[in-house]
């Protein structure tokens, strides 16, 4: 068989078509996400003037004629409301919470959630403990703070996280998935803590944002803001860590 020699010259031309794959095929750089539900967190909502009161209309609509629009459940003072800038460079404006005004946005349970390999994400400068960032249903599935830290939780079970809700100015992003049954939170795209827990129970009931529902009411208030909330599905062995990145919108 003849021997096929590469020469100095074909070894640049090589070198140069794999890094123009690796820019532009996201085959290579990311896994196959189907988002289900994307809040942006303001920039849907046109006007939304800084201070103004939150509607926060989806960016990404369900599979039924119905939208994904959350509906605001207030006890105290109006809210969630708008505030400038957002936790990225692409976000203009984000969600601001207040626990005193028990403030909170829900929605009904999103149908195309599967029992495993799911995702939930935000962005979060959050810091209250025992409250809850994104909730589905209380002693659910979401991100909430536990023993001073972001952490996540499946059928009731705590993922326990190490990193600290500072608070402030300072944002993370948090993300909790179910990877085929290993339940793994993520904090600013690097894996903080896992567990074999297997699938999770039939995802229903209200889907909450700053708050919990316990079936009677509004519990569990957090504070500060969210911003780019995604919910998200994807097909088994699919998932990379490198999926939780770049998903905000870029300013138009």
């Amino acid at each position: 068989m003849k021997a096929t020699y590469l020469t100095i010259t074909n070894l640049a031309k090589l070198i140069i078509l794999v890094a123009f794959c690796a820019t532009f095929s996201p085959s290579i750089a990311f896994g196959e996400i189907t988002t289900a539900a994307y809040w942006r967190g303001g920039e849907n909502d046109d006007p939304a003037p800084s201070g103004s009161y939150g509607v926060s209309n989806p960016t990404t609509r369900d599979s039924t004629p119905n939208s994904l629009d959350l509906e605001a459940h207030n006890a105290g003072v109006p809210g969630p409301f708008y505030i400038y800038p957002g936790a990225t460079k692409d976000s203009s404006v984000t969600l601001s919470f207040d626990p005193t005004g028990k403030n909170a946005f829900s929605r009904e349970a999103i149908a195309t959630l599967d029992k495993t390999n799911w995702g939930i994400q935000c962005y979060t400068n959050s810091s209250i403990e025992g409250s809850q960032l994104v909730s589905n249903g209380l002693g659910g599935n979401g991100l909430l703070i536990l023993n001073g830290c972001y952490s996540g939780m499946m059928d009731g079970r705590v993922l326990q996280g190490s990193v600290r809700a500072s608070g402030g100015e300072q944002w993370h992003n948090v993300a909790l998935v179910n990877d085929s049954g290993e339940l793994q939170l993520y904090v600013d795209g690097v894996l903080n803590a896992s567990s074999q827990e297997g699938e999770a129970n039939e995802i229903t009931g209200l889907f909450t944002l700053g708050a919990a529902y316990d079936g009677t009411e509004y519990v569990n208030f957090t504070d500060g803001n969210l911003d780019e909330i995604r919910v998200f599905t994807f097909k088994p062995g699919q998932f990379k860590d490198s999926d939780l990145g770049n998903y905000v919108l870029k300013k138009r």
